[in-house]
């Protein structure tokens, strides 16, 4: 049988400091298990990024251009 998350939380209110503190690490490591493979695609997506830079495929935007640029565009008269 499955608890549901209301479940889970109440069941949680009834244990100790020490068994709730378990729990919650607990959690946090079931919730990490796939960051191995988050970060391994964050390299590939970086190197594939300076991959691009590297042979001038794409420009770099200064961030402050950019935020003034999208800011002309949704903030124009014809929108």
């Amino acid at each position: 049988m499955n608890l549901g998350l209301a479940e889970v939380i109440e069941a949680g209110r009834a244990l100790d400091d020490d068994e709730r503190e378990l729990a919650a690490v607990s959690l946090q490591r079931t919730h990490n298990a796939s960051q191995p493979e988050i970060d391994a695609a964050w390299r590939d997506e970086i190197s594939r990024r300076l991959g691009e830079l590297d042979h001038s495929k794409v420009d770099l935007v200064d961030a402050a251009e950019h935020a003034l640029n999208l800011r002309a565009k949704y903030t124009a008269p014809d929108r």
